[in-house]
């Protein structure tokens, strides 16, 4: 699940920055910066999400992990 988010962060990432060079560019400005502020927004739960599967998976592999 964390490798999947972190695909979904990049692709995100990715959306975020080629939005960005074009609102240079463009004349649509609130357009885009709404849409960046929701790009943002949904990088920053994606973000808070993974760190807790990667606390989950720690948790799991210190207290449960057995010898055989």
């Amino acid at each position: 699940i964390s490798s999947i988010l972190q695909i979904f962060q990049i692709i995100i990432l990715f959306k975020y920055f080629s939005g960005s060079v074009k609102n240079v560019n463009s004349d649509e400005n609130s357009i885009n910066g709404a849409i960046n502020a929701n790009i943002t927004s949904l990088a920053y739960l994606l973000t808070i999400t993974n760190i807790l599967f990667i606390g989950i998976i720690n948790i799991i592999l210190e207290y449960f992990a057995t010898d055989g």
